[in-house]
């Protein structure tokens, strides 16, 4: 323990402190040998007429051997340990920490020698570590960029067919798949401007990129179908931000589809730990027009399938104008 408590002098820079434990460790040794020594005398000399001679003799063997054991003991550990030490607490003592009288012992030096390689090791997994990671925020942000330039291509394509159609029908077909993949597009534009590599996304933004989907696509109005009341500091990962964009761009097509006066209200709020809730208003859908698309054919097994890649449930409320799911926020 003294020489412990050396060591935590020497690396501290006290080195009166440490002469002071040394001599205290090497003062112990000395008393642990003589009462090793001492200890079956006392035991021979009390139980003297108990004991046959052949005891005896057995008794003062093991203690010879038990004091030629510790003696070797602290022979060695006082070459090999107490004396570096105190060399080592001398030169620091005169200001001399580089400058020995003597070498170090050799298993000091191997030490010395093995905790330097693994420092270095060490240094250098860290180096590789920062460097692979680095690079995988690299190549992610390149996958997302060409993500988002092919999805753009496809929104082009898509926005061209929409204006040379024939017909309503096929025109609102066109932007019925434009929106989806507009929304998938803002997913990934955001993926690719996140400066910290991360696959995190603002909620704010994203339910303000998905709003500017449902815009005049002409440009002759500037009537905003979605209100939205999200706070800045929520951030949602990857996936889940994916199957949110999706799913509100599916409510609030079916809203404008019903009603292009509609108006939705989009709420999100705090709750315990890193939940959040997300909240979806407007009248239009208690229509029953509506609430027929909403409770039969091909938007109910959609809606029900984000909600399990959401791993979450989609509860409408009573009065049939809301809808709520918990998220986990990033």
């Amino acid at each position: 323990m003294d020489a412990v408590i050396a060591s935590v002098a020497i690396m501290s820079e006290r080195p009166l402190l440490a002469r002071r434990a040394l001599r205290l460790a090497r003062a112990r040794v000395l008393l642990a040998l003589a009462a090793v020594g001492l200890i079956p005398l006392a035991t021979l000399v009390l139980l003297e007429k108990a004991i046959t001679d052949r005891m005896a003799m057995s008794l003062g063997v093991a203690t010879a051997v038990a004091l030629v054991v510790m003696a070797a003991l602290t022979w060695f550990a006082d070459r090999h340990l107490l004396r570096p030490i105190g060399r080592l607490v001398r030169h620091l003592a005169e200001d001399r920490p580089r400058d020995f009288a003597e070498p170090p012992p050799r298993w000091m030096l191997e030490v010395d020698k093995r905790m330097g390689e693994a420092a270095e090791r060490l240094t250098a997994d860290r180096i590789a570590l920062g460097d692979a990671r680095a690079l995988q925020v690299k190549l992610t942000r390149e996958v997302h960029h060409r993500v988002k330039n092919n999805l753009q291509v496809i929104a082009s394509l898509l926005n061209l067919h929409r204006r040379g159609a024939a017909t309503p029908d096929a025109q609102a077909a066109f932007r019925t798949i434009q929106h989806r993949v507009d929304a998938l597009t803002s997913v990934h534009r955001h993926l690719v401007s996140s400066g910290d590599g991360t696959d995190r996304i603002g909620a704010r933004q994203l339910v303000e990129d998905v709003s500017a989907i449902f815009g005049d696509p002409d440009g002759l109005s500037d009537r905003p179908p979605v209100v939205a009341d999200v706070p800045a500091d929520i951030a949602l990962m990857q996936d889940v931000a994916l199957p949110v964009a999706f799913l509100l761009t599916e409510l609030i097509e079916l809203a404008l589809r019903h009603d292009p006066r509609a108006v939705v209200r989009i709420v999100i709020v705090r709750r315990e730990g890193q939940q959040v809730a997300l909240s979806l208003y407007s009248p239009i859908f208690a229509d029953p027009a509506c609430d027929a698309a909403l409770t039969e054919g091909y938007l109910v097994r959609v809606l029900a399938g984000l909600s399990r890649q959401l791993r979450t449930e989609l509860v409408r409320g009573d009065n049939r104008t809301e809808f709520t799911l918990a998220l986990a926020a990033g």
